[in-house]
């Protein structure tokens, strides 16, 4: 009797230490599957109007993404997939931007930082170039599953329904 209570014992205690260490673990983060080839998505995005101006990139697949990153979103790295940032290098009011999120829970906050962004830059605009800040104020932010996107550009709506037909392709 004694034994059993012994026994008994230590597979309880043996139990709860293990259900402490997995129960309290990090909660793993499944990679999302890339849909969509980003440059692919980024060509296409940026040749949808002719009269788009000279773009300059900076991307996650460039030796320096990481630190580029920040240049949208003070976000931790480790909740990005894949992401591209263009920007007129002429400094005039044309942007693109999309970010693949590897935790769909993490979209809203990215839409947040990149509308923060977006205000930046509408302010950026006022003090330097104040007659791009109406295309600037009506640049767009939105989302579709885990890809997040921003669009400052006279025609947005072109490069938008580029946007959106690629991720239909995808589905």
């Amino acid at each position: 009797m004694k034994y059993t209570k012994k026994v008994t014992a230590w597979l309880l205690a043996g139990c709860m230490c293990f259900g402490m260490m997995t129960g309290c673990g990090k909660k793993e983060i499944k990679e999302a599957k890339a849909k969509v080839d980003m440059q692919k998505l980024q060509e296409a995005m940026l040749t949808t109007q002719d009269d788009l101006p000279e773009m300059t990139t900076i991307s996650s697949k460039d030796d320096s993404g990481e630190e580029l990153f920040a240049t949208l979103s003070d976000m931790e790295y480790d909740k990005i997939q894949d992401y591209f940032y263009s920007h007129a290098a002429d400094g005039k009011a044309s942007e693109v931007a999309v970010v693949f999120m590897k935790d769909e829970a993490d979209v809203d906050e990215m839409l947040d930082d990149l509308r923060e962004f977006k205000d930046g830059r509408v302010k950026t605009y006022e003090n330097y170039s104040p007659d791009q800040v109406e295309i600037a104020e009506q640049a767009v932010v939105f989302a579709k599953g885990n890809y997040v996107c921003y669009i400052m550009n006279e025609k947005f709506s072109h490069i938008k329904a580029t946007f959106e037909k690629a991720m239909d392709e995808s589905e």
